[in-house]
């Protein structure tokens, strides 16, 4: 068997920047998984070596990010929710400065006792999530959300007392951001259960509590095979 060249001694580990360990990390979960091979993934880390690997691969369209996720879930047992059903209350949001957020789009959504729950969308970037503990204090529950939505949650959670009375900000729309009643009840029934599981120490669904998703790059080629089939039978 082939040596995984991601694999890197404890000393070597610790010269990588904070970045490069993520994309370590994750490529081994895609090299096990057999989404890419050991090769395909270094490739492309020693072309993007300043940039996160996942958002290499997403960007590039290699992966679709419901299929990452998926895969992060079923491997780290961190459970997902939806940014979009998160509203932030303002002592939670006040234990992270809104800098330290935005840089890692990572965001505290509610604290049970000595607990904090976290949505990020990165899990990967362990030396992170330890920050927001050392500077917190407290002990730091992970859940992962897409990117986007999380960084417009982050907005809506610094956002001042004015900004909220002057209305939608440059290049929002009017509405925008605002939850409907049933949406707001459903948050709240999700961070109270994120709050409770805290409390008692659980870490959210198992790997096989959540459904297994197709690899899109061999869902991609066989449908590329079924159409060529398909040419083939119409000229016969």
């Amino acid at each position: 068997m082939d040596a995984d060249p991601h694999d890197v001694t404890a000393e070597d580990e610790v010269e990588l920047e904070p970045r490069q360990r993520a994309s370590r990390r994750l490529a081994r979960i895609l090299a096990d998984a057999e989404v890419l091979s050991n090769q395909e993934l270094l490739a492309i880390q020693e072309e993007h070596p300043e940039e996160f690997l996942g958002d290499v691969l997403l960007r590039e369209g290699i992966l679709i990010e419901s299929y990452l996720q998926g895969l992060l879930i079923r491997t780290l047992y961190v459970p997902w929710i939806a940014a979009e059903c998160c509203t932030v209350p303002r002592e939670v949001a006040e234990l992270l400065s809104e800098s330290f957020c935005r840089e890692h789009v990572v965001v505290p959504i509610s604290r049970a006792r000595d607990f904090l729950t976290v949505a990020c969308a990165n899990p990967l970037a362990e030396e992170v999530i330890e920050e927001v503990g050392r500077i917190t204090g407290l002990r730091v529950r992970t859940v992962l959300c897409s990117a986007e939505p999380l960084k417009k949650l982050i907005g809506a959670a610094y956002r001042g007392p004015e900004e909220e009375k002057t209305g939608p900000t440059e290049g929002e729309e009017e509405g925008a951001g605002e939850l409907s009643p049933e949406v707001e009840a459903k948050a709240a029934e999700l961070v109270g259960q994120l709050s409770a599981q805290a409390a008692l120490g659980t870490n959210g669904p198992s790997p096989e509590d959540v459904p297994a998703q197709e690899n899109p790059a061999e869902e991609s080629t066989a449908e590329t095979s079924a159409g060529a089939d398909t040419e083939d039978g119409d000229g016969r």
